[in-house]
């Protein structure tokens, strides 16, 4: 046996010998490593290019430049390289990179390959032509020098070139400053993206090295205001900001949530209708329709004429109640009444309480029939609206007298309505004492009485000369409506005066529609007097001048 086959049995031998592990090892050796060779075969089969202004195709001016860009998925952009077919045609200004700058040397046709290092075939290729040009441009204006749009329209601004000839698709080229607020296409088409400015150049690419630009400024609307009280029967013109000024944007679009709240013309102008609330929206007319919106809050104007209004106990938001001072300020601020409560004396006088004791007023605890009229005159009141800056003011701090009331009510032209307080005997001596007094200060002038009891009303009606028939109303008093107050009303031609708080407009509109005249007592938001108003109520009995300034 020669040395050979002796090398080959022995190692054949030592083989079939060796232990299973030993034997195993070197074929899961090889078999990593084919595996290792296939993963890596596989990787660099997935290498992509991907064209982005890379075209397969590209015609240009001689003289002129431009740069070609490609993405690579799979390897590293430095990997790519690129060369061209004929330098003196087309040059490459480099030749490594996502992005090749080329220059276009003269006429002529020639390949630009972009490819991969290492690889024996290109990857992509562009076939490039290049022309002379026949006729550069000479001038290049746009008409328009700013343009104004918002988000999602889309403009031409076509410029004016001489000559006239050109071929301008061929020998432009625009580009953006921002093309995330205006973007261009290769024919000049703009969109406007967002809010925001952007220049829009034109260059030409034949040789003549015209560069010319003009302005985009993309618009977003706003609202000046969250909220507007408009008066019913007005108007109000909302006045947008940020609204573009270009023949070219698009128009706006109002829209009201509530027309007849409040309704809004194509011009944005306002009027109010009724009082409440509406959204006034302006809204973009493009594709994007952006929208801003604010609310109309609708009121009904208060003039102190608008209805009849009572000052409760007087002006007594600002002053003590039922005191000559509160009267004296219902006078000077233009009521059309003075509401008061009139009490009895133990000596036949009549003075203004609305308590049936002085307690909370005075601190006394004393009743005004249990005392007279010289007792009660020596009482200081302590308490009320405004009584810290008028506590050293008479008319503020002494308790008034009927006659005393009537007189102020004569001097500021108000008119007296009088509430009937405490009982009442039901004599029509009791009533007629009462009708004289007020009867010999007023004279032929207007006042009411009003009361809880309607046996006070009767007996005054009743005792009521012909002669006074016109000259004075009668107000039942009542929290609620009921079936007996519409029944003394309907006999006797009382007027209603019944609690804001448990009215309902449908009892409102029902008793106006049925002829009678209704007051509300006692109404102290702003929003409550205003729908009252817009409802047509007769007498409105508050405690404040809502036709003032706050």
């Amino acid at each position: 046996m020669n040395h050979f086959h002796r090398s080959a049995a022995y190692k054949n031998a030592h083989f079939a010998a060796a232990p299973l592990g030993r034997r195993v090892f070197p074929v899961l050796l090889c078999f990593l490593a084919a595996l290792f060779l296939s993963a890596a075969a596989v990787s660099a089969g997935t290498v992509k290019i991907k064209r982005e202004s890379f075209p397969k195709k590209k015609s240009a001016y001689t003289g002129t430049s431009g740069s070609f860009t490609v993405t690579v998925a799979g390897a590293k952009a430095s990997k790519l390289r690129w060369k061209t077919g004929n330098a003196g045609v087309v040059k490459l200004k480099n030749t490594r990179g996502a992005t090749c700058r080329v220059k276009f040397v003269k006429p002529g046709t020639t390949t630009v390959t972009c490819y991969i290092k290492g690889k024996k075939k290109p990857a992509l290729k562009c076939r490039v032509t290049v022309r002379k040009c026949k006729t550069k441009l000479k001038k290049l204006t746009f008409p328009e020098t700013l343009i104004s749009l918002y988000p999602g329209d889309v403009c031409k601004n076509p410029p004016a070139v001489v000559p006239k000839n050109a071929n301008l698709k061929k020998q432009l080229v625009y580009s953006s400053s921002n093309e995330a607020v205006a973007a261009v296409n290769g024919t000049g088409l703009v969109t406007a993206k967002k809010a925001g400015t952007a220049y829009i150049k034109a260059k030409a690419v034949d040789g003549s090295g015209i560069v010319k630009r003009y302005k985009v400024r993309v618009c977003a609307i706003s609202m000046p205001v969250s909220t507007a009280e408009i008066f019913i029967g007005e108007t109000y013109a909302c006045a947008l900001e940020g609204t573009a000024d270009s023949a070219a944007a698009s128009g706006i679009r109002w829209y009201s949530s509530d027309p007849e709240t409040a309704s809004v013309d194509e011009h944005g102008t306002v009027t109010g209708h009724q009082p409440g609330k509406a959204v006034i929206t302006a809204q973009v007319d493009n594709a994007e329709g952006q929208s801003v919106s604010f609310t109309a809050d609708v009121h009904f104007k208060i003039l102190k004429d608008s209805t009849r209004f009572i000052a409760h106990r007087g002006y007594s938001s600002i002053a003590p109640e039922n005191t000559l001072k509160a009267y004296i300020l219902a006078g000077e601020a233009g009521f059309w009444g003075a509401e008061t409560d009139v009490r009895k004396t133990a000596d036949g006088h009549y003075i203004l309480l609305h308590d049936a004791s002085f307690s909370r007023m005075c601190g006394d605890v004393r009743k005004p029939e249990d005392m007279t009229l010289e007792e009660i005159k020596a009482l200081k009141i302590i308490s009320g609206n405004g009584i810290d800056a008028l506590k050293d003011d008479a008319d503020a701090t002494t308790v008034a007298t009927l006659d005393e009331y009537l007189t102020v009510c004569i001097q500021y032209g108000m008119v007296p309505v009088i509430e009937l307080k405490g009982s009442f005997s039901g004599s029509e001596e009791e009533a007629l004492q009462l009708f004289t007094l007020v009867n010999g200060l007023m004279g032929s002038r207007p006042y009411y009485f009003i009361s809880f009891d309607s046996k006070w009303l009767t007996a005054i009606k009743e005792i009521l000369p012909e002669s006074s028939s016109g000259q004075v109303t009668f107000q039942y008093l009542g929290n609620n409506l009921t079936t007996n107050m519409k029944a003394i009303c309907t006999e006797y031609g009382f007027d209603y005066s019944l609690d804001f708080k448990y009215i309902s407009l449908p009892v409102l509109n029902e008793l106006r529609a049925g002829g009678a005249k209704v007051g509300l007592w006692t109404v102290n938001r702003k929003a409550s007097v205003e729908n009252l108003l817009f409802n047509g109520v007769d007498y409105i009995t508050t405690d404040k001048a809502f036709w003032l300034p706050s």
